[in-house]
């Protein structure tokens, strides 16, 4: 046996699921030759080396957790929002490409897309579960454009969340002025 091959064998890790490189069990010469390494050693020796890569693994995990969480909402550097492609099969339609964005905005955009007189068609799907982009096609009469029928819907979208908003706020004040003694501050 030559030397590399006392330094470091394969072994076992403690689970017995996966190989691991270190030191061997049991009585069998490691790192010198007359030098043995009982298993109770070694076992502590493998549940350090354990913890600190589990710990190591953890933090790594946390970061790109982290990060990962940004990248669903944030825009990359020269990323757009949304991108709109003329659709060449049916006249008067045109695909919006969404990025950053998941079921919530595209399901809102379609169903008030449809109580739009002059919009004949809207519908959209999410390419990958993964990634949090949808398509959102849209095909209108020749009146107005996809365009403008997107526009004028997220227009109207903001009004109609501005006005939830206000009548949320409202009704919560006037249920928290009726519990609490009349001033409107909790305790």
């Amino acid at each position: 046996m030559n030397a590399p091959d006392r330094l470091v064998r394969l072994v076992p890790s403690l689970s017995g699921t996966a190989a691991s490189t270190g030191i061997c069990i049991g009585q069998q010469k490691c790192l010198i030759p007359q030098f043995t390494v009982s298993k109770a050693v070694n076992s502590v020796l493998y549940m350090w080396l354990a913890l600190i890569m589990s710990s190591f693994y953890r933090q790594v995990a946390k970061d790109t957790t982290e990060r990962n969480l940004f990248e669903l909402f944030l825009l990359g550097e020269g990323e757009k929002k949304v991108t709109e492609q003329t659709d060449t099969r049916t006249a008067n339609s045109a695909v919006f490409t969404f990025n950053k964005e998941d079921h919530t905005l595209a399901n809102m955009l379609r169903a008030h897309l449809l109580k739009d007189q002059h919009v004949t068609f809207a519908g959209y799907k999410v390419p990958h579960p993964l990634f949090a982009t949808f398509e959102l096609r849209i095909q209108t009469d020749s009146v107005i454009s996809p365009k403008e029928a997107l526009v004028n819907c997220c227009k109207s979208l903001v009004g109609d969340l501005e006005t939830l908003s206000r009548e949320f706020t409202k009704e919560y004040e006037l249920r928290k002025m009726v519990a609490g003694d009349g001033t409107g501050i909790d305790q």
